[in-house]
């Protein structure tokens, strides 16, 4: 019953344009197709046909091949959609001439009379349905050995820094606002800051018959003219069950945009042949497409997600979309982006105001909610927990959660989003277990965190040693302790006016250097004393 069920759903669901074409062609086509087919196939082979032993053989020896074939490829192979579906219309038809058996007279085996030799067709289609069948196989789920996976709420995911409220009231807006045009709100938020998160938790908010939802990733186009095309692509593409020309009054939209952004030549020909042939203008067609949206009586709400991912000509392109081409009835786009990101890509297209042309476009902009960094050391403890053992719960809950007396401040500043948490838990899984009882887990915590903040300056530390660092014997034990290496009196004196106040030789080098190793200039001290706290206990 599953797999008849499973071929049906196939069929119905991924298929079923195919259907309807199969059954058209059969009832309104079916007598030029008959001639066709007679002066032809049944003309010059299928009458040659007899019913003799080799022939039989030659059937068998087919039907046992698509049998192997079937069983040797099963979950394993999965076949091509569009052939599937010729050879599901093909035998449908075959079936109704098969039943009826008017038009023609098919051949039978000769020593199996209730078969036909044309049979062959059904069993090749019934084989290549059932390769479309899964064995049902169970879930993999993550092992203790396994990484955390970065990636946004989804449609279930469990809000984990506080989000939700925020997106609901949002979400009440939108639901309650209706305008003629389109209205654009723009979500900033530095990346991993969780505005994928925050876009999930508003589509869970904005719901019901009234709302149209499309889901438009600029990134995948491959150019920034393409991203006109493969918007209205995907939104004609969305609203078609809705409106019965409106699909088309998209597609002619947006060709007539593409042309207007191409050549001259091109809009010359344009021009003239809308001018012989009377063919809508680009603002009848904009004014077809507002009427039609009145008459569905919806809300439209675009997402557009990582505007930041974006180089200057797409991100431009994407603003011209949102304010020009597509300021529809009742539509809202909702897109997230890093502000600084899309200020600093306006520049290079226009260095002035950028932050006011930024304003125009976007009527009102959210910066994603503040949130308590203890929720991020939370989180990270309960994901080292889940990896390591017992034996380093309590260790973890000091270093990590911290204690009434004591809390990692550290860990504070420089985790700034569930992106760095699971960066850092996935680090720490990989690296530390081996080395578990051999060094403390608080100093090499902080150095798994300079490395994956800043790498260059891990790399300097890792790689000159000798000449950032000094060691220092202790008396009652063996072991080294690393400490800063300061710089020499004789070199303080050769110190620019700027350089003045420097005292340790990875702060020179860095400030130095910040250009090439990719590190700003406000970010030195930090590290600095980031450093200081990880070599002042002694990492041995």
């Amino acid at each position: 019953m599953k797999t008849i069920k499973h071929i049906c759903e196939f069929i119905f669901k991924k298929n079923l344009h195919l259907v309807a074409l199969a059954i058209f062609v059969y009832f309104a086509l079916r007598i030029p197709i008959e001639l066709l087919l007679s002066s032809t196939l049944v003309k010059y082979v299928f009458i040659y046909i007899i019913p003799i032993w080799y022939n039989d053989i030659t059937f068998l020896t087919v039907l046992l091949t698509a049998i192997i074939f079937t069983v040797s490829k099963f979950n394993k192979y999965t076949p091509s959609l569009n052939l599937t579906g010729v050879l599901l219309c093909s035998t449908f038809i075959y079936i109704l001439y098969r039943i009826t058996g008017s038009t023609w007279e098919f051949t039978s085996l000769y020593t199996l009379p209730f078969i036909k030799y044309t049979d062959i067709l059904i069993v090749l289609c019934v084989c290549q349905l059932f390769l479309f069948i899964k064995k049902k196989t169970e879930d993999q789920l993550n092992g203790k050995d396994s990484f955390f996976e970065d990636q946004p709420l989804g449609i279930e995911g469990e809000d984990k820094l506080g989000y939700d409220s925020y997106a609901e009231l949002l979400g009440n807006k939108i639901l309650s606002s209706h305008f003629n045009k389109s209205f654009a709100i723009g979500i900033n938020g530095k990346w991993g800051l969780g505005k994928t998160s925050f876009i999930d938790l508003l589509k869970r908010k904005v719901q019901g018959e009234c709302i149209i939802e499309i889901n438009f990733n600029p990134w995948n186009s491959h150019s920034p003219k393409a991203i006109i095309k493969d918007f209205f692509e995907t939104i004609q593409e969305t609203i078609r069950p809705y409106h019965s020309s409106l699909s088309r009054l998209f597609i002619q939209y947006s060709n007539k945009l593409v042309t207007l952004n191409s050549n001259s030549v091109t809009q010359s020909i344009q021009t003239t042949v809308a001018t012989i042939t009377g063919f809508d203008s680009i603002n009848s067609l904009y004014r077809e497409i507002n009427t039609a949206l009145v008459n569905i009586n919806k809300k439209i709400v675009v997402y557009i997600d990582d505007l930041d991912r974006l180089d200057k000509d797409e991100i431009i392109e994407v603003i011209r979309l949102i304010r020009n081409t597509a300021n529809f009835h009742n539509t809202f786009f909702v897109v997230a982006y890093d502000r600084n990101y899309v200020i600093n890509a306006l520049k290079q297209h226009n260095p002035y105001k950028q932050e006011v042309f930024l304003e125009k476009i976007f009527q009102i902009e959210i910066t994603l909610p503040y949130f308590k960094k203890d929720i991020l050391r939370y989180k990270l403890a309960v994901k080292l927990k889940e990896k390591f053992p017992e034996s380093l719960h309590s260790t973890i809950d000091i270093e990590v959660i911290g204690t009434t007396s004591s809390i990692p401040v550290f860990l504070n500043e420089w985790l700034e989003s569930m992106r760095d948490v699971t960066r850092l838990a996935n680090a720490l899984v990989l690296n530390f277990v081996k080395l578990t009882g051999e060094v403390d887990f608080n100093d090499f915590m902080k150095v798994e965190l300079l490395r994956l903040k800043y790498p260059s300056a891990y790399e300097l530390i890792f790689r000159k040693s000798l000449e950032f660092l000094d060691t220092s014997s202790i008396q009652s034990s063996k072991e080294q302790n690393y400490v800063l290496k300061n710089i020499e009196e004789s070199e303080k004196k050769k110190l620019t006016e700027e350089e003045k106040g420097i005292n340790t030789c990875i702060e020179l080098y860095l400030w130095r250097n910040c250009l090439e190793l990719s590190i700003p200039n406000n970010e030195i001290l930090k590290i600095v004393d980031f450093l200081n706290e990880i070599f002042a206990g002694g990492l041995s």
